[in-house]
């Protein structure tokens, strides 16, 4: 989330001072255009399993970089899982406090022991997100929770217009 609308991208590579890849914002990745948000989505493919890698974010027509006190960030990428769960999917409608669509809006789904979950609210304001793939926070497993009457935390973070959140069961998610 940014205080002003935007371009956004993050520069990755296997070496802190190789970061030969770029994934621009899903929208503009979508569209084939670069455009701006206050709000920034971007989905990282292609990784290899067990991996480090280091990052940058990048924002804005100068091309901005953002870093961790002048270094690079970095993580190591998960193991590779068995057979998912069954599929589990939350869903729903993000509208603005005038009713309109919370296009460009992005909801975190926060499962009880697990790695958050997310999604870009869509122009129609609809959002899906597969919950049954979620991992436990050590990445290790799945996280386990029961279909129905597990509280899960949904946090809406809209930019400008600002959050929201929702407390809700995963029978009504």
């Amino acid at each position: 989330v940014s205080d002003e609308a935007a371009s956004g991208f993050v520069k990755l590579g296997t070496a802190a001072d190789k970061l030969t890849q770029t994934f621009g914002d899903d929208r503009d990745e979508k569209s084939g255009t670069v455009g701006s948000s206050s709000t920034h989505y971007v989905t990282v493919r292609g990784l290899k399993p067990q991996t480090a890698y280091f990052f940058k974010l990048g924002s804005g027509p100068g091309k901005v970089m953002y870093d961790n006190q002048g270094q690079a960030y970095q993580v190591t990428t998960a193991a590779v899982l068995g057979t998912p769960p069954p599929a589990d999917t939350a869903y729903g409608t993000v509208t603005t406090a005038a009713g309109s669509p919370a296009k460009g809006a992005v909801v975190y789904v926060q499962l009880p022991g697990a790695t958050p979950v997310s999604a870009l609210v869509q122009d129609n304001g609809n959002w899906a997100v597969a919950v049954s793939t979620a991992r436990t926070t050590d990445l290790g497993s799945y996280a386990t929770y029961d279909a129905e009457i597990t509280v899960m935390e949904l946090l809406i973070q809209s930019g400008t217009a600002g959050t929201a959140t929702v407390t809700v069961n995963t029978g009504n998610d």
